[in-house]
């Protein structure tokens, strides 16, 4: 379900609270929610054309994940600073790091060919100044990774720290240049996990992250300073 369409699509089988969680989720990390902004339960459910229950449930699981926070006696969407997108890395990185050691004990050889794949897809996507491409394969290749831990709590928790990176970065921290070398980083771990090379496949994610994190820190702080 896109983040741009107002109603909330009730069709699919799945409970009326996932749906609302999963677009408030989206609204938030794409900034169609901007940061800092107020939430009114009862605005958003007249907007997704629900109850304010499902609204006040998802809110409160989006306030453990980070994206929503109390301020001033209201709910808002998480707002940036240096201290927090540091924090949110860190986390993100001893989180994925952990998920890329237990892969490469864990992956079956199928996986590793899916690895192997999206790490060389991200890596062409890069090279061809194709950003959205890139992030569809970057996603899905940290997604495979953490599903392939075989420990359904390190897949969620990676997942809720990779959106709260994202919500708070101020605007894609990824040039061309950048990119490609995220690529070839994620060719790396995927080696490094095909090869059952576990203290390798978790200092190259840890690496990676870090990487991307001074991105994010660089250009956050450069646009703080009006740059």
């Amino acid at each position: 379900m896109s983040a741009n369409n107002h109603d909330v699509d009730l069709r699919r089988p799945r409970l009326v609270g996932d749906v609302v969680l999963d677009w408030l989720r989206t609204a938030i990390v794409t900034k169609q929610l901007s940061p800092g902004e107020r939430l009114s339960e009862t605005a958003l459910a007249d907007r997704l054309k629900v109850s304010k229950t499902p609204v006040r449930e998802a809110l409160m699981r989006l306030r453990i994940i980070g994206l929503v926070t109390a301020s001033d006696g209201h709910l808002r969407v998480v707002l940036p600073s240096s201290e927090l997108l540091t924090q949110a890395y860190e986390l993100r990185g001893g989180l994925e790091a952990t998920a890329a050691r237990a892969a490469a004990d864990h992956a079956a050889p199928e996986t590793n060919s899916q690895l192997a794949e999206l790490s060389a897809r991200s890596l062409t996507k890069a090279e061809q100044s194709d950003p959205a491409g890139f992030r569809e394969a970057d996603r899905a290749f940290h997604d495979l990774v953490a599903e392939a831990s075989a420990n359904p709590l390190l897949r969620e928790y990676s997942a809720n720290a990779r959106d709260l990176c994202q919500a708070l970065r101020q605007r894609d921290a990824l040039d061309d240049r950048a990119s490609i070398e995220c690529g070839h980083a994620h060719v790396r771990i995927a080696d490094a996990i095909a090869a059952r090379r576990a203290a390798l496949a978790s200092e190259a994610m840890l690496n990676h992250v870090n990487y991307v994190r001074d991105r994010a820190l660089g250009a956050f702080q450069g646009e703080a300073g009006g740059l």
